[in-house]
């Protein structure tokens, strides 16, 4: 009898110690999950201001290059539009176009017509250019006289 006791202690004991540590374990694992959730919740956070920040940044690129779009047809519509005024300095003198000049001009007199308020003109300016653009295009739709040269003549 004093064997089934010991027996029994001992089981009891040990019954004790795994009710301990099932104990502890469960702590243990609940203060893990707490941890993890709450640095969960922080990365959460911490996603979302990224996320706000990035499109914060893109609607910044994008207004960039909205901004470089129209600097570039600006510089590109001052160059076609000087471009221009020399094709007309030079038939005034008496040139005569090649078809492919006449062509590159007219499209050059169209971009510009296009893009007029990316120019950013005062209205003056803009009928001005619009005007030497009319006059320009009616020279070049005119055909060579027969005795001109073909082309590049003076």
């Amino acid at each position: 009898m004093v064997e089934t006791g010991r027996n029994q202690s001992s089981g009891m004991k040990a019954a004790r110690i795994l009710t301990i540590v099932f104990a502890f374990l469960f702590a243990v694992a609940a203060i893990v999950s707490l941890v993890m959730l709450r640095d969960l919740r922080r990365s959460s956070a911490e996603i979302e201001r990224l996320k706000a920040e990035q499109v914060k940044l893109m609607e910044d690129y994008k207004e960039a290059l909205e901004e470089n779009h129209k600097l570039l047809t600006q510089s590109l519509a001052e160059r076609y539009f000087d471009a221009l005024i020399v094709l007309r300095n030079r038939i005034e003198q008496g040139y005569v176009p090649t078809d492919e000049e006449r062509l590159k001009a007219l499209d050059r007199a169209t971009f510009i017509v296009e893009n007029m308020k990316a120019l950013d003109l005062a209205k003056e300016e803009a009928e001005l250019r619009l005007k030497f653009i009319v006059v320009l295009k009616n020279l070049l739709e005119k055909k060579p006289e027969k005795g001109a040269p073909p082309s590049g003549g003076k």
